[in-house]
């Protein structure tokens, strides 16, 4: 993985790539169209009950969707947690984006937003820390060549019944 160095970006000094990758997907959902709606989200998060855990451990997927739930709930969005994904339940759930959550061998975790065309050789990610894809080679999930395994994909659809907010 990257060695953080001068100048430093998200993920450096914080632990906060699990709010990142919520105002990235809705940025990519066109839930958030300008930098200060960005900020409007990020403020939601601050006042939540578990920001101050957010900024100095990350938030654990088990508690993902408790952290994220009002976000979205005020978007007529919900989250579903897929754990485990296989690469065919992937590229189905993230064709208009989701929400990953992966490890590396040496302790690196961190949640990204990605979105599948039709194939896994090459799946766009929208990140904080600057990754650009992810590859899945016979199984294998790499990022900038590293191997990587995808925990949690983080699924999110309208509410059912929910007019959708603009």
């Amino acid at each position: 993985m990257k060695e953080a160095s001068f100048p430093y970006q998200q993920g450096s000094l914080d632990c906060l790539c699990s709010v990142y990758a919520v105002i990235n997907l809705l940025h990519l959902r066109k839930k958030i169209r300008s930098v200060s709606g960005a900020g409007k989200v990020f403020k939601e998060f601050s006042k939540s009950r578990g920001f101050e855990l957010a900024t100095r451990g990350g938030v654990w997927p088990k508690d993902f969707l408790e952290f994220t739930g009002p976000v979205f709930k005020a978007r007529n969005l919900q989250c579903e947690n897929v754990k485990d994904p296989g690469p065919e339940s992937l590229l189905m759930r993230a064709k208009s984006g989701a929400i990953i959550f992966f490890k590396n061998g040496n302790g690196f975790d961190h949640y990204t937003v990605i979105r599948t065309t039709n194939s896994l050789s090459h799946v766009e990610l929208f990140d904080s820390y600057g990754f650009a894809t992810i590859q899945c080679d016979r199984g294998v999930w790499l990022i900038d060549g590293e191997k990587i395994t995808i925990r949690n994909l983080f699924a999110v659809d309208p509410i059912p019944g929910k007019k959708r907010r603009r």
